[in-house]
């Protein structure tokens, strides 16, 4: 356990440095995506029943609603799986038993 830990703290500090920056911020910005589309399908799917509009268009605005949450879902599920792997400790290291000793 003590092992893990210390690379835990080993990976938080090549973060708090800035290694990996761009993929957390790309991280970021998917995380922002996701959750937005996931408000503005909550948004239409609670207004579009009080607007007064066509069969088609309540059809289309259920359509929106339902792939904008799906879609937002899906992206803030991904965000928070990547921030997983970012954050996660490197694994370790092979027992020397384990090793190729071809050289």
């Amino acid at each position: 356990m003590t092992n893990w830990l210390k690379r835990f703290q080993e990976r938080q500090r090549e973060l708090a440095q800035g290694v990996d920056a761009d993929l957390v911020k790309i991280n970021h910005r998917r995380f922002q995506r996701g959750l937005s589309l996931l408000v503005f399908g909550c948004l239409l799917g609670f207004a579009g029943p009080k607007l007064h509009l066509s069969l088609v268009l309540r059809i289309a605005a259920a359509v929106v609603f339902g792939m904008s949450c799906l879609i937002g879902l899906f992206m803030l599920q991904w965000a928070a799986r990547e921030s997983a792997f970012l954050h996660s400790p490197d694994s370790e290291k092979p027992l020397s038993i384990l090793k190729n000793d071809d050289q």
